[in-house]
């Protein structure tokens, strides 16, 4: 039987591209072309292909929030995500989301066919350098965290971490369920500890040591 395909781009001359290169192969089938998230989720409900063939920026839902609909609803459909550019972080967010193939949109279309192919057969294809600079990152978070788990209590830890994310006093607290106040005591210990001056030294040092 042939595999079962749907493609989402936002730019449909991507679109045709993609429809005139896979109808070259008989092994596939295109079950539904649609140019924004909110269209390809639709299409993955109505027509569970094997494989959803998506760009990484997708208008409207958005190419991450269709990933967290399609994961929540189990719908058990292979996601091959394909992107002219990626940073490490992107990357990160994909793998959580389970995508099981990511390709840079200048490889050789010969390289997306085998993609396809082996992505159907269960396997992954994740795009080796941006594999590589999030594997590096990944354990520069876990060494920065081990230094801090070395320094810190779970508790101030917690609160670090939280005030890494962006997140106010009172935010933190609500989050918590403490007192404001008792959110500005352990800062206050933990700016000791870190030998930062203020909230905007803790940040700095967050983004330094890429806690994340």
């Amino acid at each position: 039987m042939a595999i079962s395909l749907v493609l989402a781009d936002g730019q449909p001359v991507c679109l045709v591209g993609l429809k005139t290169l896979l109808g070259e192969y008989p092994d596939f089938e295109i079950r539904a072309s649609c140019i924004d998230g909110e269209q390809a989720l639709r299409a993955v409900e109505e027509h569970l292909p094997d494989i959803l063939v998506a760009d990484l920026r997708l208008p409207k839902l958005g190419t991450l929030e269709l990933l967290r609909q399609i994961q929540a609803q189990g719908l058990g459909v292979r996601v091959v995500i394909l992107t002219a550019s990626l940073d490490e972080e992107e990357f990160l967010d994909l793998i959580r989301l389970g995508v099981a193939g990511v390709m840079l949109k200048d490889m050789v279309p010969e390289l997306f066919i085998r993609c396809l192919l082996q992505v159907h057969a269960g396997e992954e294809w994740l795009e080796q350098r941006s594999t590589s600079l999030a594997l590096k990152k990944l354990v520069s978070r876990e060494q920065a965290q081990s230094r801090l788990r070395e320094q810190l209590t779970a508790r101030e830890m917690e609160l670090a971490l939280l005030a890494a994310q962006g997140l106010s006093n009172r935010e933190i607290a609500s989050r918590l369920f403490i007192s404001v106040g008792t959110v500005k005591g352990h800062f206050y210990k933990i700016y000791s500890k870190l030998q930062v001056k203020n909230r905007v030294g803790l940040s700095h040092l967050a983004r330094e040591q890429g806690w994340g």
